[in-house]
């Protein structure tokens, strides 16, 4: 009795595990196919819910593709963004310098000079900025950016055309020239101009951007007047002007000089004038003193604005810079000390040197005076 209990008991666990395998296996197929059913038709219902400007939950988030793909293009900043940000950055400060600043070269030397990599190094820093070569004469032997067309420049080519921004002008007087054409300051258009010695790299905009700063932006001795009046004014219950307004005061000129890096420190570099007109005198001090500095000696760039230069006798005339600096010293300006690259070193060879020390004995044949060669 006991042995077909238990044999019945067997049978009863065998068909029930059976019956368990049977639907575990069935409900195993058939959430399987409705997990690859689910997966699939969401993944290719995604790519066009997408594409109409839905979100992935089913969504509308945006109407129009277009926006929503603009939306994704502001929401991760790429890497052409970023370029296209610096380049716009570039022309809007090489056009603010370009309307602001014209580039001359007044002080060089006919036999050896660097101007053609230095009026390449301006051009290509900033394009189409104005630039003016000045000589008291026709130079002779011809310059190299005469003569060496295309070698250092793309864009050499074109220079010295009538529409080019590289133009040369001579002071000396000539019959079939008009004013205009004989005086250089009448052709120039911007603010200020930026003298520039040669053999000169520019290595960045910055330095000419702060130098426009500091010489647009008012002196102290304007900021202290015009707080003065304020103030009476104030007091008096009148209406205060603008801030770049000065009552019975015309602002204070500035001569911006930036001396070279390369320039020797333990030398003087400042000298002070000592004019005294009714005697005819004009004496030199010597010094590093910043302060009474009216003419500096070594190797700078000048910005200064162009309404001073017309105003000036002459401006351009040679001795330059002496000259202008004396000029400067009558009209009571002094030069504000704010360092730029260095180019090729000149006057080093062996034939500049002996063509400077036969032009210095012929000098002292004529004029009998000492002429001495560093």
């Amino acid at each position: 009795m006991r042995m077909k209990y238990g044999k019945l008991f067997i049978v009863f666990m065998i068909c029930f595990n059976l019956v368990v395998f049977y639907y575990s296996w069935k409900y195993f197929l058939t959430s399987t196919n409705f997990l690859a059913e689910t997966f699939g038709s969401a993944r290719v219902q995604r790519e066009p819910y997408e594409h109409a400007g839905y979100s992935i939950n089913g969504e509308l988030d945006v109407v129009d593709a277009d926006q929503s793909a603009v939306q994704r293009d502001r929401s991760r900043p790429t890497k052409l963004s970023k370029f296209s940000r610096i380049r716009d950055r570039i022309q809007n400060t090489n056009k603010y310098i370009r309307k602001s600043i014209t580039v001359v070269f007044r002080d060089f030397y006919d036999f050896d000079n660097d101007l053609l990599q230095s009026i390449a190094s301006v051009n290509n820093l900033i394009p189409n900025v104005q630039i003016f070569i000045i000589a008291p004469e026709i130079p002779y032997p011809p310059l190299d950016i005469f003569t060496n067309h295309g070698q250092s420049a793309s864009n050499q080519s074109t220079w010295f055309e009538k529409d080019s921004n590289v133009k040369f002008f001579s002071l000396s007087y000539d019959v079939t020239k008009s004013l205009k054409e004989t005086l250089p300051l009448l052709q120039i258009t911007t603010k200020y101009v930026l003298f520039l010695p040669d053999s000169v790299r520019l290595n960045g905009r910055s330095l000419l951007s702060r130098m426009l700063r500091e010489i647009s932006n008012p002196s102290t001795n304007d900021l202290l007047l015009q707080q003065h009046q304020n103030l009476l004014l104030k007091q008096n219950n009148q209406a205060v002007p603008a801030k770049d307004q000065l009552l019975n005061q015309k602002p204070e000129r500035k001569i911006i000089a930036v001396p070279f890096a390369s320039n020797a420190r333990t030398a003087a570099n400042c000298c002070h004038l000592q004019l005294d007109l009714p005697n005819w005198t004009l004496e030199y001090v010597t010094g590093n003193e910043t302060d009474s500095c009216d003419m500096y000696k070594q190797k700078h760039a000048i910005l200064v604005e162009t309404a001073l230069l017309r105003d000036m006798p002459d401006a351009l005339s040679s001795p330059f810079p002496e000259l202008f600096y004396i000029q400067a010293k009558l009209a009571n300006i002094k030069p504000v000390m704010t360092a730029l690259g260095e180019g090729r070193a000149v006057l080093l060879t062996c034939k500049v040197c002996w063509r400077i020390t036969a032009t210095c004995q012929l000098l002292e044949l004529v004029n009998g005076g000492n002429c001495a060669v560093e």
